[in-house]
């Protein structure tokens, strides 16, 4: 009787740790099918960015608090901020684009509010990810990994893009 509790436990065991680990890849959200986008948000109360369906793109940074009263419909929408969470990679003078990439895939780690990407460009791996900072309320991060295949020139600009409801004003 007591081989089998012990036997009865173990198995419960294994079933227990299998279903935890599975559920922990319930905090992910991933995209490899771009055709259909709709950005998503890594935020942290203060700062959020929106994710791109380009590589090293964030669509908008928006700010807590910053409405425009008479944007679309005349009801409060976000007012985006100046974006510094974007670049762009070149290598041997070829800019990385979704549409040159292979294997391309986003993901948003719910736990972590970390989005990435990783894709394939020639023989080249690029990986990806940004964060609104939790310590840092006004402060993001964006990590980049090149990964070269081979011999190789990399170009790698961060670009701080301005809305243009903040143009000439």
């Amino acid at each position: 009787m007591m081989k089998r509790v012990k036997i009865l436990s173990l198995v419960c065991l294994l079933v227990f740790r299998a279903v935890c680990s599975y559920a922990q890849d319930g905090w992910i959200i991933e995209a490899d099918d771009f055709s259909t986008y709709y950005g998503i948000t890594s935020a942290n109360g203060t700062i959020g960015m929106v994710s791109s369906p380009e590589p090293l793109k964030c669509s908008m940074v928006v700010l807590a608090d910053a409405y425009d009263r008479f944007g679309r419909g005349r009801v409060l929408n976000f007012l985006p901020e100046t974006n510094p969470v974007e670049a762009e990679i070149s290598i041997d003078g070829r800019v990385v684009r979704a549409k040159d990439a292979r294997d391309y895939v986003q993901r948003m780690d719910l736990r972590t509010g970390t989005f990435s990407g990783e894709l394939s460009f020639r023989d080249h791996r690029i990986e990806y990810s940004y964060k609104a900072l939790r310590n840092l309320p006004h402060a993001v991060m964006m990590e980049v990994t090149v990964r070269a295949g081979s011999d190789c020139r990399i170009r790698i600009d961060n670009i701080h893009s301005v809305p243009a409801s903040m143009r000439d004003a």
